[in-house]
């Protein structure tokens, strides 16, 4: 069982051929789909995707991005009738690129409050705005919660401070291309359990040489990168890595019919 812990199938790109590509990931062994929002617009795509496909979960929210379009002060009344399937709040977070510093922090509270209310985790958006979305974290105690950095490209030290803050860190094509020495310290040290796989697709990335992959069989190329700078089996990468989404996720647990147990994803019939 493997799980991509951030792709976003909504995209109109794989209009046409979602079920196709869907067909060959689940032939490839990647066993589920975490789904996140990136605006109110995606919400309704990503609520018919999931219903109709019992190994995508979705998440909802509002990406830094979108700051701009955004209702904040109707936020939780227009989210709230797609949380009763929501897996986790997201894609959330601080953009340093993105205007209105302030406004993207107050939007990110009001996504965070909405998160512990439902004791949902987050899919977390860090781009060039560490310090400050460290401190929020450590405000709002999110160490008594859970979530997953998306895409973290980060430093060991940054990735440590994430940890103990309650975050997983999930890595990505970024980590492919061998030209990073602080990508490959980080990945090298990760404590085993601490980190998930992701395709971020429809993301390209014309740096690796995996384009003519489906995108979302790119999925391996991540574990195969991940397992050369970790000098681990692929197949240990994605025992831990599914039994730490399943922790973070315990729906996806359920809809996989797989339990956690001494931290290893075993079959419920197995039990």
């Amino acid at each position: 069982m493997l799980i991509d812990s951030h792709a976003h199938l909504q995209h109109p790109s794989f209009d046409g051929n979602r079920e196709a590509l869907l067909n060959a990931a689940r032939q490839s062994g990647i066993s589920g789909w975490i789904v996140p929002a990136v605006s109110k617009d995606c919400w309704p795509r990503i609520a018919e995707l999931t219903a109709h496909n019992r190994d995508c979960f979705g998440c909802y929210g509002i990406h830094p991005s979108q700051l701009p379009h955004t209702d904040c002060a109707n936020l939780t009344n227009n989210i709230t009738p797609y949380l009763r399937s929501a897996v986790a709040i997201g894609e959330i977070g601080l953009d340093g690129t993105c205007p209105d510093h302030h406004g993207q922090v107050h939007l990110f509270r009001v996504q965070l409050a909405i998160a512990r209310s439902l004791n949902l985790p987050i899919i977390l958006h860090l781009h060039k705005a560490t310090t400050a979305l460290i401190q929020i974290l450590r405000d709002e105690r999110w160490n008594e919660m859970r979530g997953i950095v998306h895409g973290f490209t980060g430093s060991l030290e940054t990735a440590s401070q994430l940890l103990q803050l309650g975050m997983i860190i999930s890595l990505g094509h970024r980590i492919v291309p061998d030209n990073s020495h602080r990508i490959r310290t980080m990945v090298q040290n990760l404590p085993c359990n601490s980190f998930v796989f992701e395709t971020d697709a429809p993301q390209q990335d014309t740096s690796t040489n995996d384009q003519n992959l489906p995108q979302l069989l790119r999925l391996h190329t991540v574990i195969k990168r991940a397992s050369e700078l970790r000098q681990q089996d692929p197949s240990t990468l994605v025992q831990e890595s599914t039994t730490t989404a399943c922790q973070i996720f315990p729906a996806i647990a359920h809809h996989l019919s797989v339990d956690t147990y001494y931290g290893t994803v075993v079959p419920k019939e197995t039990l």
